[in-house]
Order: structure tokens, then C-alpha cells, then sequence
């Protein structure tokens, strides 16, 4: 899987340059769960950091061991920061300027069967505010390694 190369990449140069921030980026065919688990299995010097797009609901267990789907979960978190993002046109919409909440927390995904183990990721929601009417407006999902210089910096 090309994801899981890229991935692998990024570790090297992270063990290569350790006073360096590597960050891996991916969209949402990115979002496997093979690629979160590899990441936690790589030594803490040369693990790469990442930050993928979400693309599936998935499942996650809550404290007191119920679960919940992640749509439902985040939507409900609250907002940590606001900030705004340049849109570039697209199709029809013209590009604006866009204000947008941001949420973030942990979350815990459940295994599945023998080769999915459970994992504990940081999530960040991104959600445009007052989205102009007739345009889809920004509502963006990224799971991640903990980056907390960068979740400083974006928030």
C-alpha cells in the first residue's frame, strides 16, 4: 500500500534528522487503520508524526466503555479556538475567506477481529461557521499523532 510507504519514508527521515518535525499527510484514502497501528509500532525516535483525513464513522469507545460512532462523538465536542482559512474558488463558488471552529480530543477505536488492535488517536474538527448560502462549506475530520506544536500553531 502506497500509504504504508510514504509512511515508512517519513520515519526514515525522521530518523535521520531527529531534531526535525517530520509530518506525514494524507486525505482520506489515507484513513486505514493498518497505517495508524503501524505508526504506533515504530520507535518513539524515529516515528513520523501524521495527520490523515478521516473518510469512515468509525466506531470509538467512550469512558465509561460505551461507544459511539465518530460523527457523533465530534460533533459534540467543544471548540477550542476559531481561526480563518483562505477558500479558493471552486466550481461554481467563488473563494471567500472562512471562519472556522476547531475541536479536538483523543479518541479510542476499537479492534476488530485479530489484526485491527484498538488505538488511541487525537482527532481535530474543523467546521466553518456561517458557510454562504448554496455552498457546501468546510467540515473537515483529521485524525493524528499528537503534535502539540502544531495543534498550538492551527488553533
Amino acid at each position: 500500500m502506497r500509504w504504508l510507504s510514504h509512511y515508512d519514508t517519513a520515519c526514515e527521515v525522521q530518523a535521520q534528522c531527529p531534531e526535525t518535525l517530520v509530518i506525514s499527510i494524507a486525505d482520506r484514502e489515507g484513513h486505514i487503520h493498518e497505517w495508524f497501528q503501524r505508526a504506533e509500532s515504530v520507535e518513539e525516535n524515529s516515528r513520523a508524526s501524521y495527520i490523515v483525513r478521516a473518510k469512515a464513522n468509525r466506531k470509538i469507545e467512550l469512558e465509561n466503555v460505551e461507544t459511539t460512532a465518530l460523527w457523533d462523538y465530534i460533533n459534540n465536542l467543544r471548540n477550542v479556538g476559531k481561526c480563518r482559512v483562505n477558500v479558493p474558488k471552486r466550481n461554481s463558488e467563488p473563494g471567500r475567506n472562512a471562519g472556522i471552529d476547531v475541536a479536538t480530543s483523543e479518541v479510542h477505536f476499537l479492534g476488530k477481529g485479530t489484526k485491527r488492535q484498538p488505538l488511541s488517536l487525537h482527532v481535530v474538527y474543523a467546521k466553518e461557521r456561517n458557510p454562504p448560502a448554496g455552498t457546501k462549506g468546510i467540515d473537515a475530520v483529521g485524525k493524528l499523532r499528537p503534535i502539540s506544536v502544531f495543534l498550538k500553531a492551527a488553533v
